[in-house]
């Protein structure tokens, strides 16, 4: 696997790793795979995206036309490549195993390990959270704009006095309206929550900070996937359905955001899983 950069030209600038700036763009030659990957910053210029057509069209023609070019704007990667830009940062080759650091040994060992302490208690470090999640609410509500309620004067009930001759016939009246509409109010209440998309924007934000993988992402929301499909799902149907969601276009934060949103449809028995009963 080579790693380039192409310049405003068309030249090509093998590197040793990427760093994804948004002012570049990037040719991944994946020859192992017959695949050709090229990511396009947001801030690229007209000339250096021409240059970067030419390039592809160029190579698909030395290779006969069998090579799979992919081309990705920066956020809008394939879910095949956003699993291989933490290792390409680093200049490692993604699915290529490492070889492991000899292990350091004490030839002679220390006399005392009292100045051997963690930077932070654990204390401090929960405070440290806390303030972290606080800022980023203050944040969120000064972007949406969002308001405290004022608390509103609630009408007085208006009482009316019926005739006790009229009582039976409006009984009547009551007993013979369907009670449908009432339900259907209900469950458009229940439905229509003003907070519900924010309440799945807060999950997506905390699970990020759980620091999952993407493969780890894949995985757990075929899991839900399955458990709602299925009655007790294999091992074999949640690793089919996570290489469906690794092979599609989600980014990271769309893995969070539909796994939190499961989450809360779940938990709120808008879904429910499927269930055999045996005789």
């Amino acid at each position: 696997m080579q790693l380039f950069k192409i310049k405003d030209r068309g030249e090509l600038l093998e590197l040793d790793c990427l760093e994804f700036e948004e002012d570049d763009v990037y040719l991944v030659d994946d020859e192992e795979n017959n695949t050709i990957y090229i990511w396009v910053g947001f801030k690229v210029i007209q000339t250096t995206k021409d240059a970067t057509a030419d390039i592809a069209r160029k190579l698909d023609k030395e290779r006969g036309g069998s090579a799979k070019i992919l081309i990705m704007k920066q956020k809008r990667e394939y879910g095949s490549f956003l699993s291989m830009m933490h290792d390409l940062k680093k200049g490692l080759i993604p699915g290529k195993a490492i070889e492991r650091r000899p292990e350091f040994v004490f030839k002679t060992p220390p006399k005392t390990l009292e100045s051997i302490k963690p930077q932070e208690s654990s204390q401090s470090q929960e405070v440290n959270v806390e303030k972290r999640t606080r800022e980023w609410l203050q944040q969120y509500k000064a972007q949406e704009n969002i308001k405290p309620k004022q608390n509103e004067d609630k009408k007085a009930e208006v009482v009316k006095f019926i005739p006790i001759g009229t009582i039976s016939s409006v009984s009547e009246d009551r007993l013979d309206e369907p009670e449908k509409d009432q339900q259907f109010d209900d469950n458009e209440e229940s439905m229509g929550e003003p907070d519900f998309k924010i309440q799945i924007q807060e999950a997506a934000y905390f699970l990020s900070l759980k620091g999952y993988s993407y493969n780890d992402l894949c995985w757990i929301l075929a899991e839900k996937i399955q458990k709602i499909n299925l009655d007790i799902p294999s091992i074999e149907d949640i690793k089919k359905k996570a290489e469906e969601v690794f092979n599609s276009s989600c980014t990271y934060d769309e893995l969070c955001w539909l796994n939190s949103e499961m989450d809360i449809l779940i938990k709120k028995s808008y879904l429910e899983t499927e269930k055999k009963f045996q005789y």
